[in-house]
């Protein structure tokens, strides 16, 4: 009998570098876990390990399909942007829009700048706030050692 140590997961559990990608990419832009896991289908856990992680995103593959990723999404959100702009010049010039309408209109295409320029709230990770907090955090232990 073989080792346990040494047996491998069937092929179904591993994750793929394409796989660990998009979860990157999924929670830079504020997708919960929970629909991180369900989109890819993969269990909560193994999206929360693998985002854990950071050891995947030192490979230069997937560091790759991340910035390809991310251009795509880039690229998806300004053509979104001109097509919205676009049906509300439309719907403005031939007077065949409501109230309601345009506000959604103009709110979607200024959310959609929002993200294009990285100022969206959903584009902070959580990985910049723990870094931002362990930064805080030590700034508070030196500031106590100075005063004790």
């Amino acid at each position: 009998m073989g080792d346990k140590n040494n047996i491998k997961p069937p092929a179904y559990h591993r994750v793929t570098k394409e796989e660990i990608a998009l979860m990157n990419v999924m929670d830079d832009r504020g997708s919960p876990v929970s629909i991180i896991a369900e989109e890819l289908d993969r269990n909560y856990t193994t999206v929360t390990r693998v985002l854990k992680n950071t050891k995947y995103l030192s490979d230069p593959k997937i560091q790759k399909m991340i910035a390809t990723m991310q251009q795509d999404e880039a690229e998806d959100l300004a053509l979104i942007g001109i097509k919205g702009r676009q049906r509300m010049h439309k719907l403005l010039d031939d007077e065949a829009t409501n109230p309601i309408e345009t506000t959604a209109m103009v709110d979607r295409v200024f959310q959609q700048r929002r993200l294009l320029e990285d100022k969206s709230t959903a584009n902070i990770s959580i990985r910049v706030l723990d870094g931002d907090a362990e930064e805080l955090q030590a700034r508070i232990d030196r500031l106590e050692k100075g005063k004790g």
